[in-house]
């Protein structure tokens, strides 16, 4: 239930750190094929722990004496490590379809052999075996699927056959002609791989080459994105070369559509202006029809509503003299369905438009230029994107000389309105492609085809994010309660307490950062106002401290003293506002706020609940839980329901008590609730809430849940 982190030591070893940094193991030299090194994890034999994948190199795991993981067997392939200058960087999918990942490193696929009979690792082998598979398992060999320069002979050269890959689905069902409405994707996905200055596209069932790009833009260039830069419904390949960043577009270009081969002198020039103006028909369009039957070439970006050009190939000067195979990614920050580009070569940090290569953002960033590249995260689980990179200043490689500028070190951009759209919060891989891991760290066992729709979303990417576009949050006040303290239910005074349920009924999370504002109504003189929260006008907020995820609600309760307002009598009516600084983009905004009358209401109980320090002893964990109720009515069939983790960010339900006694106005309960079935070997905060499924009316449903004092952990290390 915890990650681990895997990374590469200076001796080319294999490190893993627990969640926490501590180093659970390390390996010594692994003589990994090439300079900066990338480790991938994917579950290669859909059995145990995931594997390590190195280039050509893979490494299962095992849990030593000490319960520590450490690396059990190792299997090598026979050819390309994945390496183009730098690496090795390799990729895992099933692009045979034969419902087995294979690996791909440089231009060969590999795969994991079938294993002896009963056989879970390779002392377990007898030696007797014959089978060829079981041999090669026996003797640690990857069993090779295809290899581009033995399929493909001299059109792929064995000294272009390393390179860095991408695993997308780029051709259409004809694959000897470019992808178009007419020749559609063909779900089939294929290998892009970038080597010695050249782009090669290859037939991922059996290693056929389809395309051969080649730039000249200087030898090497970086691992391959896929994404769709431009919203014309499919994927363009960019990668980053010594001169010039590059974005390949496989469709076929038009006089009015024309390839931008000319790079711009300057980030100020437009690439338009070094090349033939692109002229899609400017007319606002809802299908591609509306386009094509003006000028054939042309789609519709339903995103937009504005008609773009099939092709959209273009370049951007960049400077990248030593490596010259950095890496870079995409992402669609506005949601116009159309990929952004961020790269950081030797002097500069930019953000390009992946439709016509405007530079958004151009910053002062020094960087090693190994294959390092920028990703894109929600690392603030505030449900908008942000950009994670590491910058240096002590290469001196860059001709512009900014080291002076900046300190080195790792950074985090956002948008200072916070209108990105949102992201997943994981990029976990150098290979990333979103369906190998789950956001909270979990290699799946089988991992879906990210070439595919699911649900209606696109995954047809590679070191990028999806498409958030459609998928927001919505917030709105499910209910408002107001009580005074010290009072009992059915009194009020001047000095309340106004308690909210703010629920997320999007498909998004959303926050923390979003403020919940209220203001009042006085019907004598019919006076509105915001309701403050002294009598310095200071308006009465409540800002959101965590997430708030989609599907669940969170209760807020803030103190209002009604001598604040220039009535200074309660208010007749209260309105409270979800996100009233219209700080989240929400799909629907119109239904923020909820207004209640102010009334002293009926003599009813009202929970809380207080934990603990939980008990290890007599049983593993023993929770000591209060129940109070500070209410005017007793409270029957009272039930306390335990989580692993706060229940309004996805805790889990562990174990529900009933309390036998009646809990009488003014009184309280008190146990020690025995949780069965407790999870084993994590350190988990428990939370409680009492009346967990609003089965008893309250006059304040907002101080039902409560976190115990401390973490607690039963068994040992898993």
């Amino acid at each position: 239930g915890v990650p681990e982190i895997v990374g590469i030591t200076e001796n080319d070893g294999i490190a893993i750190y627990d969640n926490t940094g501590q180093l659970i193991s390390e390996s010594g030299n692994q003589s990994l094929g090439g300079a900066n090194p990338a480790p991938a994890l994917a579950n290669l034999d859909f059995v145990g722990f995931a594997e390590i994948i190195v280039g050509r190199h893979v490494f299962t795991l095992e849990k030593d004496v000490n319960g520590a993981l450490v690396l059990l067997d190792l299997f090598e392939g026979a050819k390309n490590h994945g390496v183009n200058g730098q690496g090795p960087v390799s990729c895992v999918a099933d692009i045979t379809g034969d419902a087995r990942p294979e690996i791909v490193a440089g231009t060969t696929a590999y795969r994991m052999p079938t294993p002896p009979a009963g056989a879970t690792k390779q002392s377990d082998c007898t030696g007797m075996e014959t089978m060829p598979e079981e041999i090669a398992f026996c003797q640690g060999n990857l069993v090779e699927v295809w290899d581009g320069n033995t399929v493909n002979g001299n059109a792929l050269p064995t000294s272009n056959a390393e390179g860095f890959c991408a695993i997308a689905d780029v051709l259409g069902q004809d694959q000897t002609i470019a992808p178009s409405p007419q020749n559609p994707l063909d779900d089939q996905p294929e290998v892009i791989v970038v080597a010695n200055g050249n782009v090669y596209i290859l037939n991922g069932q059996d290693g056929t080459l389809q395309r051969n790009l080649n730039p000249s833009e200087g030898a090497r260039g970086g691992p391959p994105n896929v994404d769709d830069f431009d919203g014309d419904g499919f994927p363009e390949i960019g990668t980053a070369y010594s001169t010039a960043y590059v974005v390949f577009d496989l469709q076929d270009p038009v006089a009015e559509c024309p390839a931008w081969t000319n790079v711009p002198n300057n980030d100020n020039q437009s690439c338009a202006a070094v090349n033939t103006p692109r002229t899609p028909p400017m007319v606002n369009c809802m299908s591609d029809l509306d386009c094509s039957s003006v000028t054939p070439g042309t789609v519709c970006n339903e995103q937009t509503g504005a008609c773009v050009c099939l092709h959209n190939s273009w370049r951007r000067k960049t400077e990248d003299d030593s490596s010259r195979v950095t890496g870079s990614s995409v992402f669609d920050f506005n949601g116009d369905g159309a990929a952004e580009v961020i790269y950081n070569d030797e002097c500069r940090f930019r953000i390009y438009d992946g439709l016509d290569c405007s530079v958004y953002m151009n910053e002062p960033s020094e960087s090693r230029t190994r294959i390092e590249y920028p990703v894109v995260v929600d690392v603030d689980n505030d449900g908008n994107a942000e950009i994670v990179f590491a910058t240096t200043n002590e290469s001196g490689f860059c001709s512009e000389n900014l080291d002076s500028q900046y300190n080195n070190g790792i950074e985090v951009w956002g948008d200072a309105s916070d209108f990105w759209v949102s992201a997943r919060r994981i990029w976990n891989q150098h290979a990333y492609n979103v369906t190998n891991v789950t956001e909270a760290g979990g290699i799946p066992q089988h991992a879906p085809e990210h070439w595919q729709q699911y649900a209606g979303r696109e995954y047809n990417i590679f070191r990028s994010n999806p498409r958030t576009l459609g998928i927001a949050p919505d917030l709105l006040v499910e209910a408002v309660q107001v009580t005074s303290p010290g009072s009992g239910c059915g009194m009020l005074s001047t000095d309340l307490v106004i308690t909210a349920e703010i629920k997320n009924q999007g498909d998004l999370r959303v926050g923390p950062g979003v403020e919940i504002g209220f203001s009042g109504f006085w019907n004598a003189g019919a006076i509105t106002e915001p309701l403050y929260a002294d009598n310095m006008m200071t308006p009465l907020v409540f800002t959101l401290q965590t997430s708030l995820e989609p599907g669940k609600s969170i209760f807020i309760s803030v103190p209002y003293d009604a001598l604040n307002n220039s009535p200074m009598t309660v208010p007749d009516e209260i309105t409270v506002y979800a996100d009233q600084t219209d700080q989240a983009r929400e799909c629907d905004e119109a239904n923020n706020e909820t207004t209640i009358p102010v009334l002293a209401g009926a003599m009813e109980p009202d929970l809380r609940v207080e934990l603990g320090t939980p008990n290890t002893v007599p049983t593993c964990p023993t929770i000591p839980t209060t129940v109070f109720n500070d209410g005017s009515a007793a409270a029957n069939n009272v039930v306390v329901r335990y989580y692993s983790g706060n229940p309004a960010q996805g805790g889990m339900a562990l174990h529900d008590e009933l309390l036998q006694s009646p809990v009488p106005a003014g009184g309280q309960v008190s146990f020690d609730a025995v949780i069965p079935s407790f999870p084993q070997g994590l350190q988990i905060t428990v939370w409680a809430v009492v009346d967990p499924d609003d089965a008893i009316a309250e006059c304040n449903d907002g101080n039902n849940a409560d976190a115990a004092d401390a973490p607690v952990q039963c068994g040992g290390v898993n």
